[in-house]
């Protein structure tokens, strides 16, 4: 009805609704846009052709909004990073001009993630912590604190552990500040990652993935549990159980598939897994170790989630060093 008689109202509901078609995203059954099955594409279909007849009627602030949601989410979930920067950066100019200083933020938060896999991470580093500065400035705080999440796991992704030490501090200090849940979870996960990476994996870095993990199976976010389970098999590999790691690193990309969900490069703890095991001297490449690895590896992307859960949880409460 919108598009046929008022698209500027049609623009303001798919506005509100681009949250909604990004999570439901992960049960439609394909993350194709061409696909009419998806809620992903759905939404983007909706939001492109709404955007499209609302034309010259729209006003800047609204279309900008809007292209944040379909660049920074819809985009980024499909896997379509080269078309989210360029709808980001739209975004961004029609900000700028409407001296916006809050959707600059969120455009360049999401131009953070969406331009992860194609620039240097300075670059992305660059994104998030121009978005953090914007936030604090004008809020909201959640966009402030998830900046800083963001750039904690850039600068570990691109070496600069110590650098990112001081940005680990303040987030989980923030976020237990602020009280939420969500944000308390994904702190857990932030320290066990640097743990994993500083290769100091302890009790208490346990104790932490398997808070993250009961926290994210109890709110049904088995997207963020995906990831989750990775820093348990980073962790698991620190502590040369390979075995274990590469199970938990098949099941965290068993239940990743199984939402049909693209996963964003941030998120993909896979190549740091591997990184730890090259740091410790193993050689995958060695048969008779391949072999294991990859049986192991194959019967974590069998299982479901309930059996998985339950297993990786069991795992945990038996690693502490």
């Amino acid at each position: 009805f919108a598009l046929a008689h008022d698209p500027v109202a049609g623009v303001e509901i798919a506005r509100e609704l681009t949250r909604f078609f990004w999570l439901n995203a992960m049960q439609a059954t394909t993350k194709d846009l061409t696909e009419s099955t998806s809620y992903l594409a759905e939404g983007y279909d909706w939001s492109t052709r709404l955007l499209d007849a609302a034309g010259g009627d729209l006003d800047d602030r609204l279309k900008a909004r809007l292209l944040t949601g379909i660049g920074g989410m819809l985009c980024v979930r499909a896997g379509r990073y080269d078309e989210a920067v360029q709808r980001l950066e739209q975004a961004q100019t029609l900000c700028e001009a409407a001296d916006d200083r809050r959707g600059v933020g969120w455009t360049e938060f999401y131009n953070g993630i969406a331009g992860w896999a194609l620039r240097p991470l300075d670059d992305t580093i660059g994104c998030f912590a121009r978005a953090e500065s914007l936030f604090a400035d004008t809020g909201p705080r959640l966009g402030e604190l998830l900046s800083v999440l963001l750039n904690a796991y850039a600068h570990g992704h691109a070496g600069r552990v110590r650098d990112g030490h001081e940005l680990v501090t303040r987030y989980v200090h923030d976020a237990e500040q602020l009280g939420a849940p969500f944000l308390i979870t994904h702190a857990f996960d932030l320290k066990a990652m640097y743990d994993a990476w500083e290769d100091r994996v302890t009790a208490v870095t346990i104790e932490d993935l398997s808070r993250a993990v009961n926290e994210f199976r109890s709110t049904h976010n088995h997207a963020c549990l995906s990831h989750t389970l990775g820093a348990a098999a980073t962790a698991l590999a620190r502590l040369d159980d390979l075995p274990a790691a590469a199970r938990m690193l098949g099941f965290s990309q068993n239940l990743r598939d199984s939402l049909n969900m693209v996963i964003a490069p941030y998120e993909d703890r896979a190549d740091e897994v591997l990184a730890v095991i090259e740091d410790a001297g193993h050689d995958l490449a060695d048969p008779s170790m391949q072999d294991k690895w990859h049986s192991e590896l194959d019967y974590g992307r069998t299982m479901n989630p309930h059996e998985g859960i339950e297993w990786a949880i069991r795992c945990l409460e038996d690693a502490a060093p």
